[in-house]
């Protein structure tokens, strides 16, 4: 047996201890490992095509998002800093988590919340701990994950879906299937953990349960054949150092392996608002299904315009770090993605396209 094949097999086993949803049965591997995607060297160029394509992408060689008097920051003593900060935190405030293998919720402070992550018996996770303004920005550059990102130029509802947040789970703590409907970025100081990804919509037409599109009573409805057999489906697994792009149309299901401490944001950028506002007008954002939206108050008007503004007026600085070289290529992207008939009723999408060709 070769050891990737052991390595995966062992993964996965593992993975199922805690949720006997990621059970392969001995017909499946051959087909799981073609849906594995592969950590490659972290390329600025990569990421923003790989944006424009929805293609989802584990990367190496990111450079450490730490606060420090060095230039490189080195992982291990990063990871040190941000635990330490952690464990010193004193505030009275209270955070929403999961514990247990039934996911209760509980509320709990930051040294509750630790003794929980450092207790190798107990299962905790929480993905939505706020970083920005808080002792965390002295340890965290967040700027580092956060200088593509246009959100933060938008109305305060808007730019508060960007959602720098920690995500802190100990080993067993499983995520339920959900979408996040923003593309996503998760950058992992330390811990393990695998993740099933899929596109949400064609999930749903298969009967794959997703918690922010469908009520669910109990647990998602997912099963791994009908899983593989989705054209979308990928698997990856997130470990040390390494920092995951996932599309906003892709549902995710995720098991922690190793106690876990990371940073994910949510974001626009040049290269993917226009297939982020074209899935919204199609589908409509998981956070206003269950409102009455005025159309030209959505937020799916105001990214657009922010989105179109930006690149009429905004500074050089601020075009270049949010992708403004790969517009012409996202439009390409997006052309191809959407017959013409289609984008004619993407008003969003096509008035962000109409910037885009006038500034070419």
């Amino acid at each position: 047996m070769a050891n990737k094949d052991f390595d995966m097999k062992e993964l996965f086993a593992d993975a199922a201890s805690f949720d006997s949803k990621f059970t392969v049965s001995d017909s499946d591997w051959a087909k799981l490992r073609r849906r594995q995607v592969k950590s490659v060297e972290f390329d600025t160029d990569v990421w923003y095509r790989n944006m424009a394509d929805e293609e989802p992408t584990l990367f190496h060689s990111f450079p450490v998002p730490a606060v420090s008097k060095s230039k490189a920051p080195k992982l291990q003593e990063s990871v040190q800093a941000v635990v330490k900060a952690l464990k010193a935190w004193r505030s009275s405030r209270k955070f929403r988590v999961r514990t247990g293998p039934k996911r209760t919720l509980k509320y709990v402070t930051m040294q509750q919340l630790m003794a929980y992550w450092s207790n190798p018996r107990a299962i905790v996770t929480t993905t939505d701990l706020h970083i920005r303004e808080t002792p965390m920005e002295k340890v965290i550059d967040v700027d580092a994950l956060s200088e593509f990102n246009l959100l933060p130029l938008m109305e305060e509802e808007t730019s508060s879906l960007e959602m720098m947040s920690l995500i802190i789970s100990s080993r067993g703590s499983v995520t339920d299937s959900h979408s996040d409907d923003l593309d996503i970025s998760n950058y992992c100081f330390c811990g393990k953990k695998l993740w099933l990804a899929w596109d949400t919509h064609e999930g749903l037409k298969n009967g794959l349960d997703d918690c922010d599109r469908v009520p669910i009573d109990d647990f998602a409805k997912f099963d791994l054949k009908t899983w593989l057999s989705l054209k979308s489906a990928r698997w990856v697994l997130v470990e040390d150092g390494k920092i995951l792009y996932l599309p906003g149309n892709m549902a995710h299901r995720v098991v922690t392996l190793e106690p876990y401490i990371g940073v994910g944001a949510f974001y626009i950028s040049f290269p993917n608002a226009l297939r982020t506002v074209s899935r919204w007008q199609q589908h409509t954002a998981n956070w206003e299904l269950d409102k009455v939206v005025d159309e030209e108050n959505s937020t799916r008007e105001e990214v657009a315009s922010v989105v179109a503004r930006t690149l009429k007026r905004g500074s050089k600085g601020l075009k270049k770090h949010a992708g403004v070289d790969y517009r012409a290529y996202a439009l390409d992207s997006w052309n191809k993605a959407y017959p013409v008939s289609t984008r004619a009723k993407l008003s969003s999408a096509s008035s962000i396209a109409e910037a885009i060709s006038h500034s070419l």
